[in-house]
C-alpha cells in the first residue's frame, strides 16, 4: 500500500492532536511494502510550523529542536519525498482551477497524483481536511481520515489489503 500524507496529517506525528494515535499506529505497524509517501513541500511546511511555534513561544527551543529531529528521523527511516517539479506546479493550477483549493492543497494532491502515475499503483491519500479530501475523492483516491471515529478500524483493512 501506499500512503501520501499531506502536512496536516503528518503534523499527527509530532505533536499531540486527535489522530496522533492513529498516524503513530500507520508508522508502527507498516509492513516492508507499505510506502508513507508525502511531498518536499511538506518539509518546508513542517518547518515553518515549527519555526512559527518557535517564534510564538508555543514551542521551547528544545521542543522546536525535538520536533524537527523526529521529523528529519522519519525522512531517513520510514517517508520518501516525492519532488515538487515545474509539473507538480503547473497541474496544481489546474486543481485549483477544478475545485477551489488553496495552493498548498493543490500541491499536495498533485504531487499525490504524479506519485500515482509514477507507480501504477493506488495511493491512500491521507488527510482529515474535507476541502481536500473532497477534491482527491473527485481524483479517484481512496482516503483515510486519521481523525475519524473508525479510523482504527480502516486501517487495520488497508494494512491487511496489503
Amino acid at each position: 500500500m501506499i500512503y501520501y500524507l499531506e502536512t496536516s496529517a503528518l503534523l499527527k506525528r509530532y505533536r499531540t492532536e486527535q489522530g496522533t494515535e492513529i498516524i503513530n499506529s500507520l508508522f508502527k505497524n507498516r509492513r516492508p511494502t507499505d510506502v508513507l509517501l508525502t511531498s518536499y513541500f511538506t518539509a518546508l511546511e513542517i518547518e515553518v510550523v515549527a519555526t512559527r511555534g518557535l517564534k510564538g513561544r508555543i514551542l521551547t527551543p528544545e521542543a522546536y529542536r525535538v520536533l524537527l529531529a523526529y521529523f528529519t528521523g522519519d525522512l531517513s527511516q520510514s517517508l520518501m519525498l516525492q519532488p515538487v517539479s515545474d509539473v507538480t506546479l503547473a497541474d496544481s493550477i489546474t486543481l485549483v482551477k477544478r475545485y477551489g483549493l488553496r495552493a498548498g492543497d493543490a500541491i499536495h494532491l498533485s504531487a499525490a497524483l504524479l506519485s500515482g502515475q509514477a507507480a501504477s499503483a493506488g495511493i491512500i491519500f491521507v488527510t482529515s481536511d474535507i476541502e481536500l479530501s473532497r477534491a482527491a475523492q473527485g481524483e479517484g483516491f481512496d482516503l483515510f481520515d486519521p481523525q475519524h471515529r473508525d479510523a482504527a478500524e480502516r486501517l487495520i483493512l488497508f494494512q491487511e489489503e496489503s
